[in-house]
This record gives C-alpha cells, sequence and structure tokens, in this order.
C-alpha cells in the first residue's frame, strides 16, 4: 500500500483520539514554549477584562496585587452587568488587591458575544487608557463567558491601534503557560480578594484556585505559589484560533456567587 494511502488510513484517524490529541498538544509545547517567571520591571499601566465579577480575584488576583505593589495603575473592566451586591463585593476587592478602578458594562450572562456594543466599549477603553499591558481570560476555556470575552477583546483589538502585550490568563481549564508568575507574596490578598467577592462559598473557590496555584509552582524554582499565563502581542492575539490545552488536566467548575 503506498505510504500516503497508509497515512490516510492510520494516522488521520490517530489524530481524533483523545490520547492522540493529548501527545500532539503537549508536543508542540515542548517544542515551541519558554517559559519566563517574573513581572516585568518597568511601571504599567494595567487593564484587566473579567466576564464576571471574581474572574480577576481567581485567574490573576495574585499577580494583580504584586503589580499593584510595584507601583503600577490596575483597571478591572467586568463585561457583566452587577448586582449592586457584586458592585460592593468588587470594590472591596479593589482595595483589597489595590485596584485603581473598577467598571461594569452592562452585558448579560451568557449572551456577551452577541452584545455588538461590547466590542465598542472595550476598543473605546482600550484606545482611552493607552494600557501597556492587557489581561484577558484565553479563548480556549471551559465557560462561554470566559471564551466570548476574549473574542469580543480579539474584535476591539482589531478596531483598534492598541499594541499593548497581553497576558491570557486560565479559570476553569489550565492554559499552555509561557510565563509563570510566583505569587508567595501576595497569595493571602488573592485569597481574602476571593473571599470578599463569594462570602458564601470563598473556602471552596479559594481552595480550587489555590490548588491550581500550588500545581503551577511546579514550574518555578522554590516557590510555592503561582499563577500561569500565555504571554504574547496584538498581532497574536488577533491570528490566536488553535491553541494547545494544558494536558491531562481536567476542568475546574468555579461555583457561582451564592452557590455553595
Amino acid at each position: 500500500m503506498p505510504l500516503r494511502a497508509l497515512k490516510r488510513r492510520f494516522f488521520v484517524p490517530m489524530r481524533k483520539h483523545k490520547f492522540t490529541r493529548w501527545a500532539f498538544n503537549l508536543h508542540h509545547y515542548l517544542e515551541t514554549v519558554t517559559v519566563v517567571s517574573g513581572l516585568p520591571r518597568e511601571k504599567k499601566t494595567v487593564l484587566v477584562l473579567c466576564s464576571h465579577s471574581d474572574d480577576e480575584s481567581i485567574g490573576c488576583g495574585g499577580t494583580i496585587a504584586l503589580l499593584c505593589q510595584g507601583g503600577n495603575d490596575v483597571d478591572v473592566v467586568y463585561l457583566s452587568k452587577g448586582t449592586n451586591e457584586e458592585s460592593i463585593s468588587a470594590r472591596a476587592c479593589a482595595k483589597i488587591l489595590g485596584v485603581r478602578n473598577t467598571t461594569f458594562l452592562e452585558g448579560d450572562e451568557g449572551k456577551l458575544l452577541s452584545q455588538t456594543f461590547l466590542t465598542d466599549q472595550i476598543s473605546a477603553t482600550l484606545t482611552i487608557g493607552k494600557y501597556d499591558s492587557i489581561f484577558c481570560p484565553w479563548p480556549f476555556d471551559g465557560h462561554s463567558d470566559h471564551s466570548d470575552t476574549f473574542k469580543i477583546f480579539q474584535r476591539a483589538l482589531a478596531i483598534s491601534s492598541v499594541e499593548a502585550e497581553v497576558w491570557l490568563y486560565e479559570l476553569t481549564i489550565p492554559l499552555m503557560a509561557n510565563r509563570i508568575v510566583p505569587i508567595d507574596g501576595s497569595v493571602l490578598l488573592k485569597e481574602k480578594a476571593i473571599s470578599a467577592h463569594r462570602p458564601q462559598s470563598n473556602k471552596n473557590a479559594s481552595k480550587l484556585a489555590l490548588a491550581r496555584n500550588r500545581r503551577r509552582s511546579f514550574l518555578c524554582s522554590e516557590v510555592d505559589f503561582a499563577e500561569a499565563f500565555y504571554f504574547c502581542d496584538r498581532n497574536e492575539v488577533l491570528k490566536l484560533n488553535d491553541m494547545p490545552q494544558d494536558p491531562g488536566t481536567d476542568v475546574v467548575e468555579y461555583p457561582r456567587q451564592g452557590q455553595s
């Protein structure tokens, strides 16, 4: 049988198998990624995009605290509309982490991508804020609002001229990290911030978030907790349609506020 026919018969079906996809993703990661530890030394103006009122604390709360401690100006924008309780919690969280401003847009959870006004608002925010760094959920997160937030950011970036560095963060499905930030010095602030958002389910949410941060610390030396990111630039964000998932890791579902 010709080699090409053998390939069609055996290798193409193999690529569809879960284990084979895992192997290809792992191979791609090991071949292409260089993991860098730590934050840039120069001060920056930072925007953190979130779907919900607790995403920033769970996904990158430790890094936000470190940025604020380093004199960086950090703003947080929530795409979904917040209740009065969520707004109060967000302000409390901002005070804990050191965030400069928090803003709730008027998006409806579960419908973010269909609400085109969000793209225009994010684009305007990017242009007016002149941010050096933008944090956003990565595009293949297990929650549709999280992945839709990335798509909205991607569209907003396409219609703006912003040239910022981008830090994609993980929430429910681990990403293939190329940037690790040790957060031992801010992990208590992260835990406190999660509790401010989640008065009824803070113990479980904190436990899940910190368990992932402890796992991520394996990529650093002599640290106990770390947050993982996929660091890229504008051009990569605009063409980012396929990105390998962290192999062999299950989805972690964080309970929404008010749930246990």
